[in-house]
């Protein structure tokens, strides 16, 4: 299977991208350009671009079965980038392949638990964001990581 790999180079998508390589996956990273952390996988084809300019590698990401989520950009400020992130899952409306979306790195707590259920009435745009992914087709998923928002 050919996997479109967003953020390869950060350090959940060097984790992704290790794991699909080793199940004999052909992946392709979209990192935005290419550093020391590039040069960890001659196994990957890379594709330099920013996550913003979705014309730049959008052959690429089509020519794909799967594409799996992993980048987040931020703004000047240090806050996460959500409309960026939005346009590019926006972008994804005609992608017939599978789509693992795994931008959530938090939960909720909810009377002290984490919560793993969809949250489609919680106003934050991580949990709005998850529900248009899992609306697009029965080929959608989303992982949630681990962490906890503090």
């Amino acid at each position: 299977m050919k996997v479109f790999l967003t953020g390869a180079s950060g350090y959940i998508g060097r984790h992704v991208a290790s794991e699909l390589l080793s199940r004999g996956h052909q992946v392709v990273g979209l990192a935005r350009k290419q550093s020391e952390r590039t040069e960890y996988s001659t196994q990957m084809e890379w594709c330099f671009a920013d996550l913003s300019d979705f014309e730049a590698y959008r052959t690429r990401l089509f020519d794909s079965d799967a594409v799996v989520h992993c980048a987040m950009d931020y703004t000047p400020s240090g806050s996460e980038n959500s409309e960026l992130d939005s346009s590019f899952v926006s972008n994804l409306k005609s992608f017939q392949g599978r789509f693992i979306y795994t931008g959530n790195l938090f939960s909720d707590r909810r009377e002290g638990e984490l919560c793993e259920a969809l949250l489609s009435d919680s106003e934050h745009w991580r949990f709005q964001t998850e529900v248009s992914v899992l609306e697009r087709s029965d080929l959608a998923s989303v992982i949630r990581l681990g962490f906890e928002r503090q």
